[in-house]
């Protein structure tokens, strides 16, 4: 259903050929009860379920020795006492609830867009923190590994054969390898940029030119309003918003990774591929360009281990 809701996305708001909010509908049902979700709490893998459902669901091993349970959706194993309440996701439920009661009144086709993109948000943000030993010498990391900008001077760093010797790029932590993850990179009124995911085996030696060919799938930002998705042939893209937040969803199975400004609610470019390796997420802060481009790249905390 998910794959639904992005297709929407695709070719523009002007341009959506389903119901959103029957789409919306699917993604905010009990998968127990096949309800609306009521009370819903997050369990150790992510997925969602009324509390009274989940809670029931979990009395019927009443009896048996088990302390683990496991998810009705992916069988990924779960403790009851680390049930966390979403408020986040009550309050999306409750908002599709009085779009449904208004069938003759026509929202507009930004809040279709908000609530598709925090449904998004929701169902798929993942905490990810940039990993040291592949920063390139010049690149300047915050304490908690969540900012990344060029510094004007080479670091004192361990010499290694993960650190990239030549960009001033940095990987994420995290390595994906299955599942859907999304995550989102503050990139504020910074000039130059790029930003994807790529195989965890690209070679991080001498300089190399992004593509799906060399196992990169990323999109750009040069000299201010230059924005391109880094395809063979270079992809230029037309924004009508400047994005302050770029969100990044990464379908592993679907071979789709999905590109969004965040604050203009849009979709900016979808790669399609096949992924046979563990993907990371990339990162490239730019060049300083006399201090224009001085901002860090800077993470936002996610809600989920991937």
């Amino acid at each position: 259903m998910l794959k639904k809701l992005l297709a929407g996305f695709k070719n523009g708001a002007a341009k959506l050929v389903f119901d959103p909010v029957s789409a919306l509908q699917d993604e905010v049902s009990c998968s127990i009860c096949l309800e609306y979700l009521r009370d819903p709490v997050t369990i150790d893998c992510g997925h969602n379920f009324c509390c009274v459902c989940i809670t029931n669901y979990c009395e019927r091993w009443e009896g048996s020795t088990a302390e683990v349970f496991f998810c009705p959706q992916c069988r990924a194993g779960f403790l009851q006492t680390t049930f966390r309440p979403n408020k986040q996701l009550a309050n999306i439920v409750e908002g599709i609830e009085q779009l449904a009661l208004q069938p003759d009144k026509e929202p507009k086709e930004k809040l279709y867009m908000n609530g598709m993109h925090h449904v998004i948000l929701f169902l798929s943000l993942v905490d990810v923190t940039l990993d040291p030993n592949t920063a390139n010498a010049y690149l300047l990391l915050s304490q908690d590994r969540r900012s990344v900008r060029v510094g004007d001077k080479r670091q004192d760093v361990p010499s290694n054969p993960e650190r990239f010797d030549m960009c001033t790029c940095i990987l994420g932590q995290q390595r994906f390898t299955a599942g859907r993850h999304y995550w989102e990179v503050e990139v504020g009124d910074k000039t130059c940029w790029t930003l994807g995911v790529c195989e965890e085996c690209v070679s991080r030696q001498g300089i190399f030119t992004p593509s799906p060919a060399t196992g990169f799938w990323t999109v750009w930002l040069r000299n201010g309003n230059e924005y391109a998705a880094l395809t063979s042939h270079l992809t230029e893209l037309t924004l009508r918003v400047k994005p302050r937040q770029i969100g990044i969803l990464l379908d592993y199975e679907a071979g789709e990774v999905s590109f969004y400004n965040v604050n203009g609610s849009s979709h900016i470019y979808t790669f399609s591929d096949t992924f046979l390796e563990p993907l990371r997420p990339y990162f490239y802060p730019g060049v300083r360009a006399g201090g224009l481009n001085d901002a860090p790249l800077t993470l936002r905390p996610g809600t989920q281990q991937p």
